[in-house]
């Protein structure tokens, strides 16, 4: 995971210096203490407010097992992807019942929906995932992840300002 990541980390630099842009590498701003800032997504995934200089990402392993996302990072190494598995015949409850979570599992609530937001640490890679995962008004099953390598406090403060953004609505 760490190997992919500084893989897609370099080919960001990559790009950016072929197109003399200069990104932003501050950590992630509170929502509100940005001036620059911008609504992203789409009406498949939804809709996240982001904060600072941000790249459209395609996670590899999503894309090799055709699940259909979009996705966001940025030099830090903070990553963002937006899922949408589609139309599900059970209720969130039965779905979450039926994976292996590990990790810490909070009710919460993202963009108006009932959601369980799952929080783990990878140690031998220093990596922290928020994954939140509910089910909208058309019984889409989706998922929302911010994952990023430590200090905890950063990621848990992208992760904070994902579900204040979050909306299926632009």
């Amino acid at each position: 995971m760490k190997k992919l990541l500084a893989i897609s980390l370099a080919a960001v630099v990559l790009l950016s210096a072929c197109f003399n842009y200069t990104p932003n590498v501050a950590e992630p701003n509170v929502a509100g203490e940005s001036t620059e800032s911008r609504r992203v997504g789409d009406v498949e995934f939804g809709f996240i407010t982001l904060y600072g200089e941000w790249f459209d990402f395609i996670d590899a392993g999503m894309a090799s097992a055709d699940i259909p996302h979009i996705g966001f990072v940025n030099l830090d190494g903070f990553i963002i992807n937006l899922i949408n598995h589609g139309t599900v015949a059970i209720s969130l409850q039965e779905i979450v019942s039926m994976t292996e979570l590990a990790g810490v599992v909070v009710d919460t609530e993202i963009g108006g929906f009932e959601a369980y937001l799952n929080v783990r640490y990878f140690g031998s890679d220093d990596i922290f995932l928020f994954t939140w995962r509910f089910v909208d008004n058309d019984n889409n099953f989706r998922m929302i992840t911010v994952e990023g390598v430590g200090p905890a406090e950063g990621v848990a403060e992208l992760a904070e300002i994902i579900e204040t953004v979050f909306s299926l609505e632009y």
